[in-house]
């Protein structure tokens, strides 16, 4: 049975390719004739902003369950209860994200790790201070990024989380 040669080994009259680059825009991709009446934008828009109103209660109502189960662990530390709590914090980073909640998104995005890296033995006070920013920044209805209070909560949560992580580090290094 005859093996092609290798491509190293061809004669460079059969080495010859063509490079295509793809398109970076959905219009370029798709092509100029996939479209939408203004019509049909408009009634997506405003389906969206049906949507939005809902989730807005929606969000208040996980936002209570999130509490709830934290509630339920402080007085049956039980990590089935813990683990809801990181699955409700994943759902909200999802659902969040879809409606502009950027830094509801990012804070139960660091609740779920916290909690995660700290299964065993999270601090109850920090995790209150999440709560405490989730529920600000959803009474607030801060939506979008670039806001003060929203930069000011995420870095300080962040600054507290690396700081529990140095004070776990310290109490199993040993003493000199």
């Amino acid at each position: 049975m005859h093996q092609p040669p290798h491509p190293q080994q061809r004669p460079e009259s059969e080495k010859k390719f063509e490079v295509i680059e793809q398109p970076y825009d959905l219009k370029s991709k798709v092509g100029p004739d996939v479209g939408f009446s203004k019509e049909v934008l408009e009634q997506a828009e405003q389906a969206v902003e049906n949507l939005n109103a809902i989730f807005t209660s929606s969000l208040k109502e996980d936002l209570k369950t999130l509490c709830d189960l934290v509630a339920a662990y402080a007085i049956t530390p039980d990590i089935k209860i813990l683990m809801k709590v990181v699955t409700k914090c994943h759902d909200l980073k999802g659902n969040c994200s879809t409606f502009d909640y950027y830094y509801i998104t990012i804070v139960a995005g660091l609740l779920e790790d916290y909690i995660t890296e700290f299964i065993r033995k999270p601090n109850p006070l920090v995790i209150d201070l999440y709560l405490t920013a989730l529920n600000r920044l959803a009474n607030d209805d801060i939506k979008g990024n670039g806001h003060p209070l929203g930069d000011t909560l995420i870095q300080h949560l962040k600054d507290l989380h690396t700081a529990e992580r140095h004070k776990a580090k310290s109490a199993v290094a040993p003493s000199s």
